[in-house]
């Protein structure tokens, strides 16, 4: 794998232990920051996930484009799957949330981690990772399922959360403070 430099990017996302960097540039292109190049042609992007081996590209007319390992079928997108507003990539599975407030998932599902759970809706920001799957609902609780399903001790008033490798970054929605920590443990900290 190659470094590059890169600027203009606006986000980036990272998996399997930094062996996959990408980044979302400004214009809405997928740069390789370290490791193999996302799809040529690949515009319009406004999100990116990146999992054990695959990626996911969110572009702004709400469809998802997937690339890399597939052996789970982790990168093969529905194609069905339209209105899209986020996606996580976790190990060998993928989500989508929809416009709706509803997440879809698709890969392996060896932990229950590519079904959300039944009725889950109201949902405004999705997570992966490692086997486990997070949904942030419009009251900022977070439900959490897969690997580790019964944990009870995540934050609450939850805007935003950013998971990998088994933690995390949450932001809350009235507080400025960004948590960094481990949902399975209740460790969250705030970063100073």
């Amino acid at each position: 794998a190659q470094h590059n430099a890169v600027s203009d990017v606006v986000k980036i996302a990272e998996g399997h232990h930094w062996h996959y960097v990408f980044g979302l540039k400004a214009d809405g292109t997928v740069v390789s920051v370290y490791g193999t190049s996302p799809p040529s042609g690949l515009t319009n992007v406004v999100d990116i996930s990146v999992g054990d081996g695959h990626r996911l590209a969110l572009k702004g007319d709400g469809t998802v484009v997937a690339w890399g390992s597939n052996d789970h079928d982790e990168a093969t997108v529905p194609g069905w799957l339209l209105d899209v507003v986020d996606v996580a990539a976790g190990n060998d599975h993928s989500l989508a949330l929809l416009r709706e407030g509803t997440v879809v998932g698709w890969g392996r599902n060896n932990e229950g981690q590519a079904t959300p759970p039944v009725g889950l809706s109201g949902v405004v920001s999705i997570a992966a990772s490692g086997n486990t799957s997070y949904a942030v609902k419009s009251d900022g609780k977070v439900v959490q399922w897969g690997e580790n399903s019964g944990s009870t001790a995540l934050l609450s008033n939850v805007k935003r959360l950013d998971m990998h490798c088994g933690c995390g970054l949450a932001l809350l929605n009235d507080d400025p403070t960004i948590f960094w920590g481990d949902p399975i443990r209740a460790h969250w900290t705030p970063v100073p």
